[in-house]
C-alpha cells in the first residue's frame, strides 16, 4: 500500500506545474560573509544519499564575482565492517541557471562530484523554494528543491528547529508546493559533528 501511494505521488507531481521558487535569493545571505553552515532538518529520500545518512550538513560559501555559490555537502555512514562512522563529503558549485532565471536567483544549476560509493548524479537543478531570515540578516532556513519535485531538502542554521517555525515550512511545503507530508523524512543529527 506505501508502494502504491509513493507511486502516486511521484505521478502527481510529474504532472503538476513546477513550484514557485523564492522571490528573491541574496546570495551573500545565503553564504555570509565567510560561508554558511546548515543542517539537514528534512528531506524526500533520494538515492544518492542513503537512508541511514545522518549528521547530514551543507555548507555554503560564496564564489568572488559570479553568481553561484560554492557547496560542501557532508554527511556521516555506519560502516558495519570496521564499526566506524565515516564522514562523506562531496564538492562543487551551484550557479544561477540564467535560461530559466527570472533574476531572482533561486534557479541554480548544481554541479557536484560524488565519491565512488555513493551513486552519481549529472548536473541538477538546485531550486530555492523558501528562505528565512535570521536575526543577523542571513537566512536561517532554505529550503531547496528541482521543478518536479522529486528531491527537498529542509536546511537550517541549528541542527535543531523550533517546531513551530518547522511545522510553518512543513505546512507551506504542503499546501502551497504540493509536497506529500508521508515523504518527508526527518533526520538523526548526533552530538559527534554539532558545531
Amino acid at each position: 500500500m506505501q508502494f502504491i501511494g509513493r507511486a502516486l505521488s511521484a505521478i502527481a507531481a510529474a504532472t503538476a506545474p513546477p513550484p514557485p521558487t523564492a522571490e528573491v535569493v541574496d546570495l551573500t545571505r545565503l553564504t555570509g560573509p565567510d560561508g554558511k553552515l546548515y543542517y539537514e532538518i528534512r528531506r524526500l529520500p533520494v538515492r544518492y544519499q542513503p537512508p541511514t545518512a545522518y549528521n547530514v550538513t551543507a555548507f555554503y560559501s560564496p564564489v568572488p564575482g559570479e553568481r553561484a555559490i560554492g557547496v560542501e555537502n557532508s554527511m556521516d555512514l555506519d560502516n558495519p565492517t570496521t564499526r566506524k562512522v565515516e564522514t562523506y563529503s562531496v564538492r562543487g558549485q551551484a550557479f544561477v541557471d540564467t535560461a530559466h532565471d527570472d533574476g531572482s536567483n533561486s534557479k541554480l544549476m548544481l554541479n557536484i562530484s560524488f565519491p565512488q560509493r555513493l551513486a552519481q548524479e549529472p548536473p541538477g537543478q538546485f531550486w530555492i523554494l523558501m528562505v528565512v531570515v535570521g536575526d543577523d540578516g542571513t537566512y536561517e532556513t532554505v529550503v531547496v528543491s528541482n521543478d518536479s519535485r522529486t528531491s527537498l531538502w529542509i536546511l537550517h542554521e541549528r541542527y535543531e528547529m523550533d517546531v513551530a517555525k518547522l511545522k510553518g515550512v512543513l505546512r507551506a511545503l504542503i499546501y502551497k508546493f504540493g509536497f506529500s507530508a508521508d515523504q518527508i523524512r526527518s533526520l538523526v543529527q548526533a552530538e559527534v559533528r554539532r558545531q
